[in-house]
């Protein structure tokens, strides 16, 4: 899909933000290479380099090849490639945790994506105006998800806190407001040892999946049943049950809607999951070509007209590939 066709269905909701944050996040099937994306302060920017050279070095990782990708405001972006194939001793998510933990340090910077099937484009701004800047109808992919954002819990002016956020060929953009993010965090810290946050709902949601697929090893369904606390009587064998009792600190609790873009065991996933009374819109729409996600039916329909719409039930689903 094209990304002209995303920023058309994004711009139909466009009263939805206002103005502080807009940000895609295109996921390919075949690697486009590991690399990781940085917002950094322009009078930091050196320093930021020197950290993070320093630090992917010190855990095996290089050499890094870092360009500045465009300018937002006061803030860099960069983005840094690692070249080679030197990934497999299982530390980047460590390397990439302590670079967030001293770049956070003043609020100077932070790894804002990272993978090898992920790109991700965020500003302040209206989705046009992120679209514009980052040339984003260009691209295509094949898959999307894309976000426009009205500030709540967290600030607006700066790109750190824009949508979406991603961690590990993960994305995640997300409407409403998790209750339960206190408990999360702190969860995190003493499981995972994870004490750098920007301070969104979607960002902690993005580190609860990686932390159950990649630390954890669950399965995609089965992590989407630990974080929406499935109902017991919908879950069927006593392991499932068992799963959801064990990851109960990961269970989402609050008015919310998401949606996830993921690359994982070699597969391509689009979950969408809303609270238990659905408190907050979400449609799903499939056509011919394209299943849709989206806060409102006006965002399929602008690019897919005659798209079958339901909403989501109750019970956790899947669709065919």
């Amino acid at each position: 899909m094209g990304g002209d066709l995303v920023v058309k269905a994004l711009e139909t909701i466009k009263f939805r933000g206002a103005g502080l944050g807009s940000g895609f996040a295109l996921f390919n099937h075949e690697s486009m290479g590991f690399k990781m994306g940085i917002f950094v302060k322009e009078e930091f920017m050196k320093n930021a380099v020197d950290i993070v050279e320093s630090l992917m070095r010190d855990y095996g990782f290089g050499p890094i090849d870092v360009r500045v990708r465009n300018k937002l405001g006061p803030m860099a972006d960069l983005e840094a490639r690692v070249l080679g194939n030197n990934r497999s001793n299982g530390k980047i998510a460590d390397a990439i945790n302590a670079i967030n933990d001293l770049l956070w340090e003043g609020r100077v910077g932070r790894v804002y994506y990272w993978g090898e099937h992920v790109n991700v484009f965020k500003g302040v701004g209206y989705p046009s105006d992120i679209a514009s800047v980052y040339s984003v109808d260009r691209y295509s992919a094949d898959l999307w998800i894309a976000h426009t954002r009205f500030p709540t819990n967290s600030p607006g002016y700066l790109p750190y806190w824009s949508h979406p956020f991603s961690v590990n060929d993960i994305a995640v953009v997300h409407n409403g407001e998790l209750s339960s993010y206190g408990n999360h965090i702190n969860a995190l810290y003493y499981n995972y040892g994870l004490g750098s946050f920007v301070g969104t709902d979607s960002e902690v949601v993005a580190y609860l999946m990686n932390y159950l697929l990649h630390v954890q090893g669950l399965g995609i369904e089965d992590a989407v049943r630990v974080l929406i606390g499935e109902s017991p009587k919908h879950v069927h064998g006593h392991g499932a049950l068992s799963l959801i009792r064990r990851f109960r600190w990961a269970m989402l609790d609050g008015p919310f809607a998401i949606l996830m873009g993921i690359y994982h065991n070699d597969d391509l996933y689009l979950i969408a999951l809303a609270d238990r009374f659905k408190l907050r819109p979400i449609v799903i729409g499939m056509d011919d070509n394209y299943y849709y996600v989206a806060s409102e039916e006006a965002a399929i329909r602008a690019v897919s007209p005659n798209a079958r719409v339901w909403t989501l039930s109750q019970v956790a689903t899947s669709l065919p590939h």
